[in-house]
């Protein structure tokens, strides 16, 4: 960040005698061109410096066209007052090239030196008559654009020519334009000793400013008059200058005009006032905006760390960044989000603002995600759906919350196939006979509920394994964002520790979770079941209740035996040999299932991703493991890279000039007050 000075723009109508004014503040030899006039920005920065400093001096040319090379610059560590005017006409022709009348470009003039006057100024293109103007369109919009860039925000010196009736001189229509508020305008007249000049004393002076401020405006800083060095004057000094000029004012009826409004000398001082007074009203601003860099610097440099070129400095910092690191992520695990890593209430928006803003919350995600997975794997975990004989119209749909519905829609998997419940028990009448073992008749084989049971849970391990990938990515991610946070700006840390620690890390967890989840499916795919008892016969018995079952297998036996074996006739012919025996074995899986179902889901989410993975991810990068590194392994994982260290050094030097520009700014105040 630079902070602004506040710059002078020169601007008046061709031939109203600018350079001259241009010359008496600077004390520089500008060129002077009568027909032509300027016709680019010409920038002019002068700075002092202490007596026995080397004096520089450097031009340049300044485009508007990033893309476009600029050859012509000029070095030198010593100036003369005449070297301006030959400068300036040899850039003329590198920056209007082509035949090209007006340009955009600016000359940018940088004087340092002692007795230099600390002021920045910039020259302008004339402003053309209306019915002078032989400019084309094109030439009058880069002069618009020129004015606009410049006049629209500099303190402007406008300067009207006593040769002329004041009202037909342009400059004061296009300041009033540019400066619609006037608070930023000093009025120069020039040439009051020519003979075509209508100012001959105090009285004509008044009546040439009364004639303006009638039909215009005063300028801010009202009026002030010049005399131009005349033809036969060109080789006189500067001194020589002031010192007929000081004569002139001095005779006749100039001698009733205030002396601090003739001159160059009074001109000098009184825009020395003037910068004064405009930085004042800024000067608490200028104050902030140092304070606000300083600010900057130092986090930066806090960012960029302490210079590392020995091994004990290299461990140092990996270990400081080793103890942000377990830190910030155990606060991401805790859900706790006051850091700023975490972002603030309303992250700004952009390209991925929100996953990137969702990431960053760990807990919170992983807390969604779980929720997502226990969605698909309940409502997509079985193979098929069977419908009952009688629904339960009172029970409630699952209804899915609209944060949710984003993460479940990772989860790509068919729905469930639905069949109903009379297909199923015509399917299973067919296998009875082949698994019949020493059972009592009239029963079936339990063996026939666990190969239900088997079959239905066959989506769980797909969709267990999706979410578990899912879970090493957003993991993977967040650790790579938080690794980026306490590494920036050094990017090739930040890669070594990725590719040398992180990437390692989820490689080796994704093995651990793949065994975890074999794990976990074993007893379900291969185990012999394991069943609490309980628990079972309470779920079972509902099941039953839910879909009528202890009516049909109950009811006849409740009758008279002639009644009973009546009805179990009728039974028979309706579902077979074993018809309520295989209601009551798709009860007992179905049951099965859904205690199962819980329990899965509950050890995906705790034994295999909070144990196997969670609360291994704030020891990723600890402090042991640098400890245990040789000095080669450190210099080629966290050694600085010189763009780090140019980056340091520049936040160095521009922290060092903000703290100088901030004591100005005090010392200023001081002397104000």
């Amino acid at each position: 960040m630079k902070i602004q000075v506040p710059c002078i723009a020169v601007v008046g109508d061709r031939s109203s005698g600018k350079s001259s004014v241009l010359e008496a503040i600077t004390g520089l030899r500008f060129p002077v061109k009568d027909n032509i006039g300027t016709r680019f920005p010409i920038e002019l920065h002068l700075c002092p410096t202490s007596h026995g400093q080397d004096a520089t001096f450097n031009v340049r040319i300044q485009s508007t066209d990033s893309s476009k090379q600029e050859e012509f610059e000029v070095n030198k560590d010593s100036f003369d007052e005449s070297d301006i005017s030959g400068i300036i006409d040899a850039a003329e022709e590198a920056i209007l090239e082509g035949g090209a009348r007006f340009s955009e470009d600016a000359l940018v003039i940088n004087m340092r030196g002692p007795g230099v006057p600390h002021l920045s100024l910039v020259d302008l293109p004339g402003f053309h008559p209306p019915q002078e103007d032989e400019q084309s369109t094109s030439d009058r919009e880069i002069v618009d654009h020129i004015l606009k860039r410049y006049m629209a925000k500099c303190i402007i010196l406008a300067i009207v020519s006593a040769q002329h009736p004041a009202l037909s001189q342009k400059v004061l229509s296009e300041v009033q334009r540019y400066d619609e508020d006037n608070t930023r305008t000093l009025g120069i007249v020039t040439k009051p000793d020519l003979q075509a000049s209508s100012i001959k004393n105090e009285s004509d002076l008044m009546c040439f400013v009364k004639s303006i401020d009638e039909s215009v405006r005063t300028p801010t800083w009202g009026w002030h008059i010049l005399r131009n060095r005349s033809d036969t004057e060109i080789s006189n000094t500067n001194e020589e200058r002031d010192q007929k000029e000081e004569r002139f004012f001095e005779s006749g009826h100039w001698s009733n005009v205030l002396s601090r409004n003739l001159g160059s000398q009074a001109l000098r001082i009184k825009l020395n006032n003037i910068l004064l007074d405009y930085s004042e009203r800024d000067v608490h601003g200028l104050s902030k905006d140092c304070k606000e860099v300083i600010a900057e610097c130092k986090d930066r440099l806090a960012l960029l760390g302490e210079p590392r070129p020995t091994a004990h400095e290299l461990r140092t910092h990996l270990e400081q960044l080793a103890s942000r690191f377990h830190n910030l992520c155990l606060h991401a695990i805790e859900g706790h989000y006051d850091d700023n890593f975490f972002g603030g209430l309303f992250p700004e928006r952009g390209s991925g603002w929100f996953e990137d803003n969702r990431i960053r919350k760990l807990q919170a995600l992983l807390h969604d995600q779980n929720q997502a997975f226990a969605h698909v794997i309940r409502t997509k975990g079985s193979k098929r759906i069977i419908i009952p004989k009688t629904l339960d119209v009172s029970q409630p749909q699952t209804s899915v919350p609209t944060s949710l519905q984003e993460l479940i829609d990772r989860y790509d998997f068919e729905e469930p196939a639905k069949i109903a419940s009379k297909d199923v028990v015509a399917h299973l009448q067919l296998l009875l006979p082949a698994y019949q073992g020493r059972e009592f008749p009239g029963t079936v084989n339990d063996t026939l509920v666990v190969k239900l049971f088997r079959e239905q849970a066959q989506p769980w391990e797909a969709i267990a394994r999706h979410h578990i990938h899912l879970m090493l990515s957003v993991t993977e991610e967040f650790v790579k964002k938080l690794v980026y946070h306490i590494t920036n700006p050094d990017l090739n840390t930040f890669s070594r520790i990725v590719a040398k620690i992180v990437e390692p890390f989820f490689d080796m967890k994704s093995t651990v979770l793949e065994s975890k989840l074999q794990e976990l499916l074993y007893h379900y795919k291969s185990g012999g079941l394991q069943i609490i008892d309980a628990e079972y016969r309470a779920l079972l018995a509902l099941k039953r209740q839910k879909n009528g079952h202890i009516d049909q297998v109950r009811g006849p036996f409740e009758k008279r035996p002639q009644e009973s074996r009546k009805e179990m006739g009728e039974m028979n012919q309706v579902h077979g040999t074993f018809g309520s025996e295989i209601d009551d074995l798709i009860d007992k899986s179905e049951t099965y299932y859904e205690m199962s179902l819980r329990t899965f889901t509950d050890n995906i989410v705790i034994l295999a991703i909070e144990n196997c993975l969670i609360r291994d991810l704030p020891t990723i990068i600890a402090a042991d493991k640098f400890k245990q590194m040789t000095n080669d392994e450190l210099e080629e994982l966290a050694s600085e890279t010189p763009d780090i260290q140019e980056a340091r050094q520049q936040q160095q030097v521009e922290l060092a000039s903000m703290k100088e520009c901030l004591q100005t700014c005090l010392k200023w105040k001081l002397m104000r007050e």
